[in-house]
């Protein structure tokens, strides 16, 4: 089976566990963060870096959270 296109990411917390960055094994897929590597990124005073939210611990996707 091939995948086209994403709608709504979810994750199994088991799976990402405590990785701060990761992709999927798909080809073509964009890097995900977690919120702990989201604030590393701005304790370090980074600039031009912008962070789009894709999923919560919960399941719910949430308020966009403002750029870097």
């Amino acid at each position: 089976m091939r995948v086209l296109a994403i709608q709504r990411y979810a994750f199994a917390a088991d799976k990402v566990r405590t990785a701060e960055v990761f992709k999927l094994p798909m080809r073509a897929s964009p890097v995900f963060v977690n919120d702990a590597f989201v604030d590393r990124v701005r304790d370090a005073g980074l600039r031009a870096v912008s962070f789009k939210p894709r999923w919560t611990s919960d399941g719910s996707i949430g308020d966009e959270r403002p750029s870097a």
